[in-house]
């Protein structure tokens, strides 16, 4: 029996094929009993619409732009099975064993399946340079399925921007007419020796639905730093996961959240250390607003006979409004000796010392607790790749959010 996996091109093209074979799509909903899904709350997502547009044709296409240094890699999907051994969150079966159960290749996750069977990928190479790489995706569509496949050759040192632009950064707040939908797909290859800083920002309405899976493969002395920020939406779910597979791989994660009225957005950020002297840190913060409700899942996973790794894990949470929640859980499977593995996790209100001090300075209420915000944001937002400007922006655009705070 062969023990080679499905490609990442076979798994594009049978996605496609079983979703158009399907004339009930319910089967592959995300169970209640998933501990990834069961917090996400799907009602609101039209799923005989979403068939309608890819029956017929549509075709959801992804306007996306480039700025920088960087070469098209055509063939980089045939060459992602021997470095992506899990794609998406599980390892991909063997051919013989999906031959049989169709369903059993995939992973039960019907938004990776929409982008996997009918987005067109985007498959890059960065190339080493001083400046920016940018990647920006139109969103501004019913369906959106951007996907990018990026890779970071050996000894390169890059850093690269992902912007989803479901709207202006200022109108993230606005309510959409309709809930639109946007599935994002992103898978990164760090090869040996390279060093990458990433940034994703999403913006979306305030209406929008969005369902995001950025998936990294980190190699041997390797370095990324990697962040994102979700910024606006209705109801969303992220995976932020990275595998370190290389020996003395670092992986430094950030993500950042500020949610206001009844947004729900559910993030899971996880590292998986498959080689040995290998280090992850990982920190995610959110200010809650409103009626708004944040779900943090922290995944580590350390398999048998993996030596010499230091991970920890940290989730803040900064509660604006009595009835705004945060929730945070570990989901730690650490079956290997010799490993160091911390997390943590606070959700607290603002300092009343810190905003007493503040006002007894002469600032108003209202500027002292939007300097407080801010201040709680800023270890993450300050290590972002994103030039001052785009950082004031958000700045700017968080200001006016939390004016009544």
């Amino acid at each position: 029996m062969s023990s080679t996996l499905i490609s990442y091109s076979e798994s594009l093209h049978r996605a496609k094929q079983f979703l158009l074979s399907k004339d009930d799509w319910s089967e592959f909903l995300p169970s209640p009993l998933d501990e990834s899904w069961r917090k996400v709350d799907l009602s609101g997502v039209n799923w005989l619409r979403i068939a309608e547009l890819i029956r017929t044709g549509f075709g959801p296409k992804t306007e996306s732009t480039i700025e920088g240094d960087y070469s098209i890699t055509s063939d980089i999907l045939d060459r992602l099975p021997e470095i992506l051994g899990n794609e998406i969150e599980g390892e991909l079966p063997k051919p013989e064993h999906a031959r049989s159960t169709t369903e059993s290749f995939f992973r039960r996750d019907i938004f990776s399946l929409l982008n996997l069977g009918f987005s067109e990928p985007l498959t890059i190479t960065a190339k080493q340079s001083d400046q920016r790489l940018t990647i920006r995706h139109n969103t501004d569509t019913e369906l959106s399925l951007p996907s990018l496949v990026l890779r970071v050759p050996a000894e390169a040192d890059v850093t690269v921007a992902e912007f989803y632009n479901g709207c202006q950064p200022n109108e993230a707040q606005l309510t959409s007419s309709a809930n639109r939908i946007s599935c994002g797909h992103t898978v990164i290859i760090v090869e040996p020796g390279a060093r990458l800083k990433y940034v994703q920002f999403r913006n979306n309405r305030a209406g929008d639905l969005h369902f995001h899976h950025t998936r990294f493969v980190v190699d041997r002395d390797s370095y990324v730093e990697a962040g994102f920020i979700q910024n606006g939406g209705l109801n969303g779910k992220s995976f932020f996961q990275s595998s370190v597979v290389g020996r003395g791989g670092e992986f430094y994660g950030r993500g950042l959240f500020a949610g206001r009225e009844n947004q729900v957005f559910q993030n899971e950020m996880g590292v998986q250390h498959l080689g040995n002297n290998t280090n992850s840190r990982l920190l995610y913060k959110t200010v809650m607003d409103d009626h708004s409700h944040s779900v943090f899942l922290g995944s580590l996973e350390i398999p048998f006979g993996v030596s010499k790794v230091d991970s920890y894990q940290l989730n803040q949470n900064l509660i604006l409004a009595q009835k705004a929640r945060a929730e945070s859980r570990p989901w730690l499977v650490i079956r290997a000796e010799d490993v160091s593995c911390e997390h943590g996790a606070t959700v607290g209100d603002l300092d009343e010392d810190a905003l007493f001090f503040l006002q007894s300075r002469g600032l108003p209420e209202d500027e002292a607790r939007k300097l407080l915000i801010q201040g709680f944001l800023e270890e993450v937002l300050g290590e972002m790749a994103l030039t001052d400007e785009e950082k004031e922006s958000f700045r700017q655009t968080l200001s006016r959010i939390h004016s009544n705070a």
